[in-house]
């Protein structure tokens, strides 16, 4: 029989402290939770001003959320040494960015702005590509950080899955753009 050791994590190379897989998966619903909010505001704006029906302001929601999924991943992740932050930032802003690497004692670089803005960039494309809008700046993730004082990028980015996998629920987005319009309510 052999004795088993529990060595603690190796330290990784960007300092992170890194949770659990199940408390990143946990504090990144949370994080999602708390940007979701901000991700559907502008559809359903949109929406009652513009007047489409529910469907297609359900569809705006979905894009809207499932690109802001995205670029949070993106942001969070980083792809290669061109595209985001690898902070923990929900979707994009030079500001926001800046205030999250203070926040977390890790000063924004020139490189890492540069690859955070071209995320938001991609932001643009994929909004556009999905007839949605560029995402903006959810800073309620900042309030977040420091609350928790969970600091990893590894919950954004979890929290990033979430909001690609909330994307995918077509009937989720419809019963959201139900409830932005009065009409839809059942009278008494």
């Amino acid at each position: 029989m052999t004795e088993r050791h529990h060595r603690p994590r190796a330290a990784r190379a960007d300092g992170e402290r890194h949770p659990t897989a199940g408390r990143t998966v946990g504090l990144g619903v949370q994080h999602a939770l708390v940007m979701y909010a901000g991700a559907i505001a502008v559809p359903l704006m949109f929406g009652a001003g513009a007047g489409p029906d529910e469907a297609s302001v359900g569809v705006l929601v979905n894009a809207d959320v499932f690109v802001a999924g995205v670029v949070t991943l993106v942001q969070s992740l980083g792809v290669g040494r061109l595209l985001g932050a690898r902070l923990p930032v929900f979707a994009e802003s030079t500001a926001q960015m800046i205030a999250v690497g203070e926040a977390v004692e890790r000063p924004l670089t020139d490189r890492a702005l540069r690859r955070g803005l071209a995320a938001d960039g991609l932001s643009g494309v994929l909004g556009g590509a999905m007839n949605s809008f560029p995402d903006t700046v959810f800073a309620g993730n900042i309030g977040l950080t420091l609350m928790t004082g969970v600091r990893s990028r590894y919950v954004t980015a979890a929290g990033g899955a979430a909001m690609v996998l909330l994307g995918t629920l077509s009937k989720l987005g419809e019963l959201i753009a139900s409830l932005s319009n009065p009409s839809s309510m059942p009278s008494r």
